[in-house]
């Protein structure tokens, strides 16, 4: 039956037309069988999707329609025509006929307190799979018709994005249209989600694998619920502060996780704004008890014979009103991935940015792939060609864990299952389950031939580093010498070559050393198991430590001593603490002196320095001499005697196991644990490299940028790192019409994603829309050694640095806070494993750490007072 394109229908009439996905959109179906289920669904009407094939007809040259760009978007053509066409829709009119249906229906349903919600609706039928290729988010309207139409523009406009694209096509979609379903948005106390079944389990429930436990024992499982205060959850770097619980259908609390909110997203005189939330409120729970009952109800109601996850408003009025409702289960799993493939980002936290820009994206996946293929040869495992390792979610990097798996198997002395204990979460059952991982002991003879191979890696990668280093120094002074900006265009595109070859070789040793140093740590904890099985996976780590000054510690470690020379140059020190920002602005003297030279040897080091558009510390001196500044208001760490006193308990540690082994045991044990201390000595020397290799390139592409710009008055600075290394050469020199509608695409996809809650940093198949606790405790892995009280410091790029002897809580241990770590209390991070850079550097700098602690920045906040105990893995609050 032929749709009027200019109409709006009611949910009603959805139903009445026969609520087809094709017409209307797959989230204006759901929503209007809700409602026919008796759901309390928010009024809404549904432009259909003829409206934007109509738009996309007339408005769009041929070929740039989405069907021809689904054939095409693996080319440059495709790329190009696809941005061109997204600019057309984000930046043209809507046809009088669309403009006139939506005023009839603002001026008919008058201006509600807070304005509209717009969500698209696509006519492809899997959930999953649309919210994996982003179409999934509505926008917010407080204003009129023109902010109405602007969203509809912008909605429109995703259709044309590059991932979304490249997703749908990997999925073998051939067309796709976006319909629009527009919603009151009434005055919200609260907003969140419910899903029908416990986000870890919701893999089992894939049609692939015909997996329902409720099917089998007749009964309904436990739920999720996640909630914050008005209209949407704020996000804060990937955290969305929201409570989290786990309810059992009689309404008991299975797990219960109360996150501090301080801000809640509403509608103030005609704009979306974070509000400060009332002291009182920031830790109740947002969703009230009858609440919860309506929500529990609803779920029930809708009978589903899938798991459906149901997004909800609270009135002000205690209404519960369903604004969308979706299936959580389909084909919407990463590429090269399956309904029970494991994905983890686990040790890639520490490393790589939250979500990359395009440029440092396309250089890590390019280049880890190869690099991790190269590495695991190298140490005589196998792995399968067609395997895709790297992949992105929603622009966060993932390891595809099920296809590293089998790899481990293959290494000799590796027993896959430690393996597994090292990577956060990996452990829990399901995880396990999907992985099908078992225990397997080696032998004696096994860890023995194992270590001799690694001895002799080892010994090449030693050389290979001793090589690289010469050539390394090189390039640096060579690049520092050189003034880009009066390079020959043709002469910068060599440069700009030269640096990338320059990268994949600081990433290929960097992954090689990592995985020989991850191996020698496996077969140790393999050989320490065969004594002391409840006790290897921490003897591992303790006999391991006292490595000493790491290349990686340096820059924190120098930066004390020249906080301890600037206590004793008192002009200079007061200048800092009067808020100096430059150092050119202290006055001459040895503090001034100590400062230049630690600029001037590790000035290109930064906070999350893998990412190229991360400005380095010499570029940045302000965030520096604020490091300096608070370390200065209070006394002096000794990090020295720290250190000896890790190297000390090492040492005991290792001769009170050696004397529970046999002779060859020991025997061993002493040489796996000396391969293990110059393993981790190699490995953070080439990560140092990394850091230094990264800012090499970032100063060549800044003046890449620079010719672009000049060249392109509509590319916004920055715009380089939003191209790939290939459309970054080519550019240089050449003035591209099609550049700007590119860059300013991804920059958009990527903003939207730095706006999303990360998915958890473990998950099998599809990623669920969100992850709940696991307990009432706040405990993760236990990192370094001891325990230690302080107050809580919330960390991130942002904000000022911390003062000494406070509790660091952050997203994972990056080295770029390093010097902060020194003269920390403790610190407490929600990602990473135990062998991470910041973990390492953590526990040779001797301070109590745990790694992995979920929702740590959204329980804890500014000023709590908590017990970190680095020995068990445990977070307590302290009562006065």
């Amino acid at each position: 039956m032929a749709r009027q394109r200019e109409r709006l229908y009611s949910l009603i009439e959805v139903v009445a037309e026969g609520a087809r996905v094709q017409d209307f959109g797959r989230a204006a179906v759901a929503l209007a069988d809700a409602q026919r289920r008796g759901l309390p669904v928010a009024p809404g009407w549904v432009l259909p999707t003829t409206a934007f094939r109509e738009v996309v007809d007339g408005a769009l040259p041929p070929g740039h329609d989405p069907a021809s760009l689904l054939r095409s978007i693996h080319k440059p053509s495709g790329v190009e025509r696809a941005a061109r066409a997204r600019e057309r829709l984000a930046t043209g009119s809507l046809p009088q006929g669309v403009l006139d249906v939506f005023g009839e229906l603002l001026s008919e349903q008058g201006a509600p307190e807070w304005g509209w919600v717009l969500r698209p609706s696509v006519n492809v039928a899997d959930d999953t799979l649309v919210t994996l290729a982003g179409l999934d988010l509505a926008e917010l309207v407080p204003g009129g018709i023109d902010e109405v139409a602007r969203a509809v523009r912008e909605l429109w406009a995703r259709a044309f994005e590059e991932r979304v694209l490249h997703t749908l096509r990997d999925r073998k979609v051939r067309d796709f249209a976006i319909g629009i379903v527009i919603q009151r948005q009434e005055a919200a106390v609260a907003h969140g989600l419910a899903l029908s079944v416990e986000p870890a389990r919701l893999w089992r429930f894939s049609p692939e694998l015909n997996d329902d436990p409720r099917a089998e024992s007749g009964e309904a499982g436990p739920w999720a619920v996640v909630a914050a205060h008005g209209a949407r959850a704020s996000v804060v770097d990937g955290v969305a502060l929201r409570d989290a619980l786990v309810l059992e259908h009689d309404g008991a609390e299975r797990a219960v996780s109360i996150a501090n909110k301080p801000t809640a997203i509403v509608i103030e005189d005609g704009k979306v704004t974070h509000a400060d939330v009332e002291p009182a409120r920031r830790r109740e729970l947002a969703l009230t008890p009858s609440a919860r009952a309506d929500l529990d109800s609803a779920v029930k109601r809708l009978d589903a014979t899938e798991p459906v996850v149901v997004e909800f408003d609270v009135t002000r009025g205690a209404t519960l009103r369903v604004v969308a409702v979706q299936s959580a289960v389909g084909q919407g799993f990463p590429s090269g991935g399956a309904a029970d493939t494991v994905w983890s980002r686990s040790g890639l936290d520490a490393l790589l940015p939250r979500v990359p820009t395009p440029l440092t994206g396309a250089l890590i996946e390019r280049f880890s792939e190869a690099s991790l293929r190269n590495a695991v040869r190298e140490l005589g495992g196998k792995m399968s060609r067609s395997a895709q390792l790297v992949m992105s979610v929603h622009g966060r990097p993932y390891f595809n864990l099920s296809a590293l798996l089998p790899v481990a198997r293959t290494l000799p002395g590796i027993d896959p299952h430690s393996l597994l204990e090292l990577v956060r979460g990996a452990a829990d059952d399901d995880v396990a389950a999907a992985l099908g991982a078992q225990w397997k002991s080696p032998s004696l003879a096994a860890l023995s031939l194992a270590a001799a191979r690694l001895l002799a890696r080892q010994k090449r990668l030693s050389d290979e580093v001793t090589r690289y280093e010469r050539e390394a120094e090189q390039q640096r002074r060579w690049l520092a010498e050189m003034d880009l900006a009066i390079l020959p265009d043709d002469s910068l595109k060599t440069t700009l070559r030269e640096t990338q070859a320059f990268f994949r070789q600081t990433a290929r040793l960097l992954l090689g050393s990592t995985l020989t140093s991850l191996s020698v740590h496996l077969v140790l904890r393999a050989l320490i198991a065969r004594s002391l099985p409840a006790e290897a996976s921490r003897l591992a780590h303790a006999v391991t430590a006292g490595v000493g000054e790491l290349e990686t510690s340096k820059p924190a470690l120098a930066l004390s001593h020249v906080t301890e020379i600037l206590r004793a140059d008192a002009p200079a020190k007061d200048a800092i603490l009067s808020g100096a920002s430059d150092v050119a602005a202290l006055p001459a003297g040895p503090g001034k002196k100590a400062l230049l030279s630690w600029f001037d040897a590790y000035g290109d080091h930064a906070v999350v320095e893998a990412e190229l558009a991360s400005p380095r510390w010499f570029e940045t001196p302000g965030a520096v001499l604020s490091m300096v500044a608070a370390a200065l208001g209070s006394l002096a760490v000794d990090s020295e005697q720290r250190m000896s006193h890790v190297r000390v308990d090492a040492d005991r540690e290792l001769a009170t196991l050696e004397a529970q082994l046999s002779y060859v045991e020991a025997v061993l044990l002493r040489s796996l644990v000396t391969r293990s201390r110059a393993l981790l000595r190699l490995r953070e020397q080439m990560r140092a490299w990394f850091a230094r290799t990264v800012a090499m390139m970032r100063r060549v592409v800044l003046d890449v940028d620079r010719r672009l710009c000049r060249l392109d008055s509509r590319l916004p600075r920055g715009a380089a790192f939003f191209c790939t290394p290939l459309e970054l050469s080519s550019a240089v020199g050449n003035s591209r019409a099609d550049l700007a509608a590119i860059v300013l695409s991804r920059k958009a996809s990527w903003q939207r994603d730095q706006m999303r809650a990360d998915p958890p940093e473990i998950f099998v198949g599809c990623a669920p829309p969100f992850s709940v606790p696991s307990s009432r405790a706040l405990s993760g892995e236990p990192t370094s050694g001891k325990a230690a009280t302080g107050v809580v410091r919330i960390v991130d790029g942002q904000r000022s640095p911390a003062h000494p002897g406070q509790v660091l809580v952050m997203r994972s241990l990056d080295v770029g806070f390093a010097p902060q770590f020194v003269n920390a209390a403790a610190l407490v991070a929600e990602c990473g494993g135990t062998l991470s850079h910041g973990a390492v550097l953590a526990r040779e700098l001797g301070v109590p750490a745990v790694v992995g602690v979920a929702d740590a920045r959204t329980v804890l906040e500014d000023g709590d007072r908590v017990r970190v105990d680095g020995e068990r893995g445990v977070v307590e609050r302290v009562t006065e």
